[in-house]
């Protein structure tokens, strides 16, 4: 090796190695007037994995009961966001648009008395179609929403919307080189399990008006599970990040181990299908208890150039606990009291892909 290459080489390698350990900056930073669209579909898959039943305080047999239950939902949103100012590492305005709102559930349900009982049920939302401007309050410290312009509706439908659709929670502070980790706040999932907030979308029930009064586990009126939005009380557990560097496409790749629960206390929605019951039937729910918890793996892409998210994946289990307890008056079988306590398991996907800006 002649002089002229060896010193053409002590110069490139502390480049080399410069550009190799190199920290990268992830951080939100959208420009000014960006219109990002973002499709986002969400399946669960759950089934009775336990069931146990106190009647007037005495413990019945559940296994003579023979039931089996699977419960489907999937959940399609698309949405226009278009960054209206931005401040720092969130916007200050951003203007969202509801261009597809769209659910279905199936419910299957085998009981050893009653027979199977089969139903799908699709849902919509009042706020399709139209747009609603997040404004950031310094005084309520959080966004305020509102219709924009030529897009006013009931303001109702605004109630607990959310503006995080950008996944920002789940970002480092600081830079960062290739295999560091950090630990997410666990309230970081609740932008991706309850994505945009409560939607309102509402499933046409008139299939099942005459089932029971939709009555089946779960109640609320559909045979099933409330939506997440609903049932997801203060978000616990851990969620860990790691960065790994850019995938072939150049979109900075970060990923998450999720093990988290939720506890919340839901009677207000299962008393709601109370309102589907004959009126000959007196039925009331003294209390209906959810805990929820969710373990898998979730990959996030990230355009660091544009500063804004690309997609965000995940694949998870998720087991749903319910306790329950009504009180009855059946007419000729008189009072009753009934606590019913039931565990379901199975599948959480979600798939969050993001297009506009330079593509």
């Amino acid at each position: 090796m002649n002089l002229t290459r060896k010193t053409s080489l002590l110069l490139v390698a502390p480049l080399l190695f410069a550009f190799s350990s190199r920290n990268d900056e992830i951080g939100f930073g959208p420009a000014e007037g960006l219109s990002l669209t973002k499709s986002f579909e969400s399946s669960q898959e759950v089934s009775l994995e336990e069931m146990s039943i106190l009647m007037n305080g005495e413990e019945q047999d559940a296994s003579e009961i023979g039931m089996e239950q699977t419960v489907a939902r999937k959940s399609t949103v698309v949405i226009s966001d278009e960054y209206l100012r931005i401040a720092g590492e969130r916007p200050a305005r951003l203007k969202r648009t509801f261009d597809d709102l769209a659910e279905t559930l199936s419910v299957a349900t085998s009981h050893a008395m009653m027979g199977d009982m089969d139903f799908d049920l699709e849902g919509e939302s009042p706020l399709e179609g139209l747009s609603v401007v997040f404004t950031w309050s310094d005084e309520e410290g959080d966004f305020v929403a509102d219709f924009a312009e030529g897009s006013e509706d009931d303001e109702a439908l605004l109630e607990r919307l959310t503006e995080d659709t950008d996944m920002r929670g789940f970002l480092p502070e600081d830079e960062v080189a290739e295999g560091d980790t950090w630990e997410v706040s666990p309230e970081a999932m609740r932008s991706i399990l309850a994505f945009g907030g409560d939607l309102k979308i509402e499933l046409d029930t008139s299939e099942i008006e005459e089932m029971a009064g939709g009555m089946g586990p779960g109640g609320g009126g559909s045979g099933a599970l409330p939506p997440p939005d609903q049932f997801l009380g203060e978000i616990e557990g851990a969620v860990t990040a790691t960065y790994a560097g850019n995938d072939e496409d150049g979109y900075a790749r970060i990923l998450l181990t999720v093990e988290v629960d939720s506890a919340k206390e839901i009677t207000d929605f299962f008393s709601e299908a109370l309102e589907q019951l004959p009126e000959e039937m007196d039925v009331q729910f003294d209390s209906a208890d959810m805990e929820f918890e969710l373990e898998g793996e979730a990959t996030l892409l990230w355009d660091a150039r544009a500063g804004h998210l690309h997609s965000f994946e995940l694949n998870a289990e998720t087991t749903l606990t319910m306790d329950m307890a009504m009180s009855m008056n059946m007419g000729g079988m008189g009072d009753m009291e009934f606590e019913m306590s039931m565990v379901l398991g199975g599948d959480w996907e979600t798939k969050l892909s993001v297009s506009g800006g330079d593509e």
